[in-house]
């Protein structure tokens, strides 16, 4: 398969890991979901401030990979920009850790805890449009891009609502 599907499912993959939120094949998150203690939880703005400098380190990282997997897909290379999305699911694993590692202020706990729940499942899906896109399954591929811009919007929005600025911005 030539990657325009790959080329097209990856504004769809970047902006679910980006402001989001392994290489292992493995279909399970590297991070599970696990609730934040009460104890110690931070104001909601302390939490938000902290949370968003997260997000925007991971940023920072996924802006060259997106160019870089961007690439690979106008050249037609399915394994490159399989193995560039299989590197953002990384650093998007990575962030979402650091996330639930802070302790979100008690009475927000289940609209986060409903963030991580929509990144770990975007976070699933990344993972299967690699794969996807590296045997050049392009049915596969078109609709776990859908399946990504739906979440996508979803995550967007609990975001937006929770009050963050750089976690969910998709820009």
């Amino acid at each position: 398969m030539r990657i325009t599907m790959g080329a097209v499912a990856l504004a769809a993959v970047m902006a679910a890991v980006a402001g989001c939120g392994g290489d292992d094949p493995d279909p399970a998150p590297a991070t599970q979901p696990s609730k934040s203690p009460s104890r110690g939880a931070l104001s909601k703005p302390e939490y938000i401030r902290q949370a968003d400098a997260i997000c925007a380190d991971a940023d920072r990282l996924l802006g060259p990979l997106e160019r870089s997997t961007a690439e690979k897909a106008k050249q037609g290379d399915a394994r490159g920009t399989a193995e560039d999305i299989r590197k953002s699911v990384r650093i998007a694993d990575g962030q979402l850790a650091k996330l639930r590692a802070l302790a979100a202020p008690p009475d927000d706990q289940t609209a986060v805890d409903a963030y991580f729940d929509t990144i770990t499942e975007q976070i699933g899906l990344t993972r299967g449009l690699a794969d996807a896109i590296e045997a050049g399954n392009g049915e596969r591929t078109k609709s776990l891009s859908a399946e990504l811009a739906s979440g996508k919007q979803r995550a967007q929005g609990q975001a937006k609502e929770f009050g963050f600025q750089e976690c969910g911005n998709a820009d």
